[in-house]
């Protein structure tokens, strides 16, 4: 096996992405049959915490991740309402605007969670 220098590693984790997102850019998600319930099922089974867990007040930074990868893929995805996100969830909707909109913005720069969401989103589609 030959020897890769770190900046090629980078190269790849890029391409990487890139194929992912355009593997999920090809599905055609509108026809999806997905509620929030299977959505919030899966999303903690792939973040490994507890579905009870993430429906308290709890800001524990796992369960707050789990709540933003299952708003983020509803609203975006599903074209589920905040208001009845926030509903699903116990909040506000203008708490769940907040999230989706920050999440968002940390997606454009972290490449290490825009991974894992594409690799959330491929897995669930």
């Amino acid at each position: 096996m030959p020897l890769i220098t770190f900046k090629q590693k980078n190269e790849l984790k890029k391409v990487r992405s890139q194929i992912t997102a355009l593997l999920l850019e090809l599905e055609d998600l509108t026809n999806l049959e997905l509620k929030f319930s299977d959505v919030l099922e899966y999303g903690c089974k792939y973040l490994g915490v507890d579905i009870k867990e993430v429906l308290t007040d709890s800001r524990r930074a796992d369960l707050v991740e789990c709540r933003n990868f299952v708003s983020y893929f509803c609203r975006t995805e599903l074209k589920i309402t905040t208001t009845e996100i926030g509903f699903e969830l116990g909040r506000e909707h203008s708490n769940i605007v907040t999230a989706c909109k920050k999440f968002a913005e940390h997606l454009e720069y972290d490449e290490e969670l825009r991974d894992k969401y594409n690799e959330f989103k491929y897995d669930l589609i």
